[in-house]
Parts: structure tokens; sequence; C-alpha cells
């Protein structure tokens, strides 16, 4: 007769691999989830000289008439962001000259459609012109405003006040049956301080950035509207 004997020892080795197996089996949560990705838009407040503070010569979409000899229509040109801020994820500076990205946190879409879009609204929400285009129509426009911008990260240099940075610089232009003249460069730069912790926080931040250049911008071109009675011809190149 065959005795099997036992070898305490080898057991003891093996119980805890086969509960092992089993726990992995059974999903015992050792493994941790995935953080999940998150996208954002830029929510840029309405301009302070909105169209419902327009003047009398103001553009009206229930009317026909108009103040000017001729429509003045605005084409914004796709936005051109530097590299490496065009990327749709987050980018973070953390200290000189090292930049991160957030694989996590980003835009919905790449941030130069984002500004582009958020530039059309903005003169379009205002009095400034009859029309605002974004060039995908065949409609002639006599200005043109080209936008680079040269940087947009979150500065997280020092932890305790993380700002929304953004450097921009416009070219506003004016095309006359193909002669096209500079009429006015303008560089502005804003860092707007980040509330909280979040990526949201971030991106809010950036939308007020964007806000503030938008207003200065406006702000400028209407200088230059006044000074040349609403049909700028000279050229103005300035640096703020």
């Amino acid at each position: 007769m065959n005795r099997v004997v036992q070898r305490p020892g080898v057991m003891r080795c093996l119980l805890p691999l086969v509960a092992l197996a089993v726990c992995v089996a059974g999903g015992c949560g050792l493994t941790k989830p995935y953080p999940e990705k998150n996208f954002y838009a830029l929510e840029v407040p309405r301009p302070t000289s909105a169209a419902g503070n327009a003047s009398p010569g103001a553009k009206d979409a229930g009317s026909t008439t108009t103040t000017r000899p001729a429509p003045s229509i605005l084409q914004v040109r796709h936005v051109h962001i530097a590299k490496p801020y065009e990327s749709s994820t987050f980018v973070y500076k953390v200290g000189p000259s090292r930049l991160t990205t957030d694989y996590y946190n980003g835009f919905i879409v790449p941030p130069e459609l984002l500004l582009s879009g958020a530039l059309v609204q903005h003169f379009d929400a205002g009095d400034l012109f009859d029309a605002v285009s974004d060039g995908s129509t065949s409609a002639p426009s006599r200005y043109v405003l080209e936008t680079n911008v040269t940087s947009f990260y979150g500065d997280y240099t020092n932890k305790l006040a993380p700002r929304a940075v953004l450097d921009v610089t416009f070219f506003f232009l004016e095309d006359e049956g193909g002669d096209i003249k500079l009429l006015m460069q303008r560089t502005y730069q804003e860092a707007e301080g980040v509330s909280g912790p979040d990526a949201a926080d971030l991106a809010s931040a950036w939308a007020r950035a964007c806000g503030r250049v938008f207003d200065r911008l406006e702000t400028d071109l209407r200088k230059l509207d006044r000074t040349q009675n609403k049909s700028p011809k000279s050229s103005l190149s300035a640096s703020e």
C-alpha cells in the first residue's frame, strides 16, 4: 500500500499563491483605475463694450441702414500659436526653462480653434464692425486681423501663486482691392491668477486673460478708428 506523505513546508508555500490567484481572478481591487481625462473650452467673458452699449451708428440686425458709406467687414484669420503651446494638452511651466504637459487635462479642440472662435464672437458682439467673418465665407472683407500667440501656459514656478500666462501679438490690416496695409500692430501680455488647484481653475484663468486682451485690443482699435474717422489709412505700429 502506497502512502502519501504531506510536507507541511511545501503546503505553506503553495497556499499564499493559491489565494493570490483566486483574489486576482475574482477582482480584489489590486489594480487602480486610470484617472479620467478632462477636456475644457475657453469661456471668454463678454466684451465690456458689447453691442448693447452701441452708439447710434452701430450695426443693427433689424435695420438695413448704416451711417458708413460701405460695410466695414472684419475677417479674423486663423490664430497661430507657437510651439510647444499649440498642443491640446495643458502646458505647465514648473521651473526655469522647464515645461511639462498634462496628459489628463486639456482643451476639447486645439487652442488655436478656441481662440479664433472667441475672437470672432468678441467682435461680433460689439459695434466696431458691421460684420465679422472667420474667413470661411466669400464675402469681401475690408479689414483683416492676424494673431500670433507666443506664450500660452500655466505658470507653476510658484506653487502658492500659479498664473495663466498669455502673450499675443495682433496685426490689423486693411485690404483695398489687393493693396494691403498694416494699420496697427500690438503686443499684449497677461498673467491671470489661478484661483484653485484644479485644471478647471486654470482654464477659467486663461479665459479671463483672453477677455482682457481682447478688450485692450478693441480699445486700441477704437482709438485708431476715431483718429482716422472710421477709415484708417496710415500705418501705426506699437507694442504694449
